[in-house]
């Protein structure tokens, strides 16, 4: 294998990035655009506190075009949210509009209605929980996106929580999602709910059901829907010994939307940070730890009996981390997003052979963050929101892995 060629031309602030590409048998990246922003977004080193998330839609109004959207916290302390749209064929952004909120602490998203209907999840600055409501629908001038209402859930719980996680469940035309959170006694909680829109362009949000984790978690929690299986989703999270645990649950399909464990695994040692992929029953986590490397895993749920079991692994010598993604891009091809200590980006493409998972030569080091968060489109596109130490500004970017 040829180690990838890092090309960057700096023009009127600009820092683009292209990669020559020899071809690797996990594929090749190259970035089909990169948008600066103007709004400056808050600095931190530690990315799985930084407040950003991203989210997927793949609305059908529009043939031919994909919806990525993303929510950050501004310097200002304010939430933003940003919708782009993206032709698939060409790959190219058409446009992009946004949408600005009050204070807050940490926001998680997802889309979780047919009809646009996206969900921000927010820890405010009392460290309660409040769901917002928003609309990405089809503009004269393409995307835009409007907010509907906010709901504040009537429940002591979740008055004082971090952490905040969420993810659909089901079709989209079921409108039910879960959350995670810590509370302030630092247990973990579970919850279901239900989302309908109403003929006045509101929304009602209705609680179905919660679990009590009853575990101390440590200071990192991840959670994640399979992409398969639409009623089953994985939680991961750090406990007190610096281990990680791996949980899969499922949501029953009748109203109650009652929350079921099914399946669970503690491994690893020395864990700083990680982060979770879930494609058909094929389960990826990425953690990097003290001693500076990075060990990806690729489990199997068993779609009968529900029990993990480790297909294959491999130990990256990658350096002390700050914050990892993993996608899997199918087959045994993988791309590893990867922050160190200095604040540097990079990506990697990673390849499969059996049970050995290797880092391929070469890699990109495109751009010093503060914070990023990235989301798999399908069919190879990658969609970044990246707090941009270069030029201190929200950077949106996509990414083709062929």
């Amino acid at each position: 294998m040829v180690a990838r060629q890092i090309v960057k031309a700096v023009a009127a602030g600009l820092l683009v990035v292209g990669l020559s590409t020899p071809a690797f048998a996990s594929g090749t990246l190259t970035n089909k655009f990169t948008d600066y922003n103007t709004v400056d977004v808050k600095d931190t080193v530690n990315v799985m506190d930084y407040g950003m998330a991203t989210a997927i839609g793949d609305f059908d109004d529009i043939a031919g075009v994909q919806t990525f959207v993303s929510a950050v916290r501004k310097d200002d302390g304010n939430l933003r949210v940003s919708a782009y749209y993206v032709n698939t064929t060409t790959n190219t952004k058409l446009g992009a509009d946004i949408e600005d909120g009050g204070a807050m602490n940490d926001v998680a998203i997802d889309r979780v209605g047919s009809s646009g209907l996206v969900v921000a999840a927010v820890e405010m600055n009392d460290r309660s929980l409040k769901f917002i409501a928003y609309d990405v629908t089809t503009g004269t001038n393409g995307r835009t996106i409007d907010r509907l209402n906010d709901h504040i859930p009537s429940i002591p719980d979740l008055s004082f929580v971090s952490d905040v996680q969420i993810a659909r469940v089901g079709s989209l035309n079921r409108g039910q999602f879960v959350t995670i959170v810590r509370r302030q006694d630092g247990t973990m909680r579970l919850d279901s709910w239900k989302v309908v829109r109403n003929n006045n362009n509101t929304v009602t949000f209705t609680w179905l059901d919660f679990v009590d984790g009853g575990l101390q978690i440590g200071d990192e929690i991840a959670m994640i829907r399979n992409t398969t299986n639409l009623w089953q989703f994985a939680t991961v999270h750090k406990n007190s010994n610096d281990l990680m645990n791996i949980r899969v649950w499922n949501v029953d399909q009748d109203a109650s939307g009652s929350i079921n464990f099914l399946s669970g695994v503690v491994y690893g040692t020395s864990i700083e940070g990680f982060d979770v992929a879930f494609s058909s029953q094929r389960l990826l986590t990425a953690r990097y730890k003290s001693d500076g490397t990075t060990v990806i895993e690729m489990w199997n749920v068993d779609p009968f009996t529900n029990q993990i079991s480790l297909d294959a692994s491999g130990s990256l010598s990658t350096g002390s981390s700050n914050g990892v993604q993993i996608f899997d891009m199918g087959g045994g091809d993988l791309v590893l997003l990867r922050e160190n200590i200095l604040g540097s980006l990079f990506q990697n493409t990673l390849s499969t052979s059996g049970s050995v998972i290797t880092l391929d030569p070469g890699g990109d080091q495109h751009m010093f963050t503060d914070g990023f968060s990235g989301v798999d489109g399908g069919d190879g596109r990658l969609f970044y929101a990246i707090a941009d130490a270069d030029v201190n500004k929200l950077t949106h970017q996509l990414w083709l892995h062929q």
